[in-house]
């Protein structure tokens, strides 16, 4: 794939673009528009083009007759691989923890491999894609750590200067507010807010109530905010000053960013 050759390693082909980089770097080009919204993002794309092309590479020195399209299928094919065992074999317990890897059987396999069940849906359910899996928005911090500085989230936004050398991040029950009110800033007071956009993206994907979700997933419909056995005191007691009873019974979305949240990690 091409890449853009630098001192130290090769980067993502440039666009003709600026961005809003201070020391006018131009933007990347990717797979999807997104690619240069933050540092973060960038750095992913980043790594997988590299380990694509270094896949490339060592299929081309060992079949040196396939063509250059033929090299780059198989390597993809490689690269997929990879993605799919590190986010079932790193990724998922991290999220879920090992009883429910265990529970619902979804290590990947020491030896050999799984057989294809025909019967099983490929595709993800509407409410994981717009809701649940969104609760990673709230694990994003308002500050991260760039070769030793602590650097405003906000302030990276389509800006390439710097995209590696990132902190873990720590998940954390609310969003940043580098994400509420700074999503996309260019200048004071116009920046989105994440939240309300997946929220209204749960509404417009006609998402059921917290409590069908609930009972889809074989836990009790909660009735009140007592009810709600598997959630911890101080937790309920957010819930409550959020929203009413009736709120939690009949709404057509609950809190993506804290119902959906605490259902995950109770």
């Amino acid at each position: 794939m091409r890449t853009t050759p630098t001192e130290y390693m090769d980067l993502l082909p440039q666009m003709d673009t600026y961005c809003t980089s201070p020391e006018n770097n131009l933007c990347f080009l990717g797979g999807d528009g997104r690619v240069n919204l933050h540092p973060l993002i960038t750095t992913q794309y980043t790594l997988f083009v590299r380990e694509h092309n270094r896949l490339a590479n060592l299929l081309g020195a060992t079949y040196p007759d396939f063509s250059d399209e033929i090299l780059f299928q198989e390597a993809r094919k490689f690269l997929i691989a990879e993605f799919q065992h590190i986010a079932n074999n790193e990724f998922l317990p991290n999220i879920l923890g090992s009883d429910l890897m265990e529970a619902y059987n979804l290590w990947s396999l020491q030896d050999g491999h799984s057989s294809y069940l025909s019967s099983v849906h490929p595709g993800t359910r509407n409410g994981f894609a717009s809701a649940a899996f969104l609760f990673a928005h709230s694990g994003v911090m308002g500050e991260i750590s760039i070769n030793g500085s602590q650097i405003s989230f906000g302030s990276l936004f389509y800006n390439p200067d710097i995209f590696y050398n990132v902190s873990d991040a720590t998940t954390i029950l609310f969003m940043t507010d580098e994400l509420t009110n700074k999503l996309s800033e260019t200048k004071p007071g116009d920046g989105w807010d994440l939240a309300a956009i997946n929220i209204q993206s749960g509404r417009d994907n006609g998402l059921p109530t917290y409590n069908t979700w609930r009972h889809w997933c074989g836990l009790n419909v909660a009735e009140n905010f007592t009810s709600l056995v598997d959630h911890k005191d101080e937790d309920k007691e957010i819930l409550q000053q959020i929203y009413d009873t009736l709120y939690l019974s009949h709404c057509l979305l609950i809190s993506i960013y804290l119902s959906i949240y605490l259902s995950i990690y109770p």
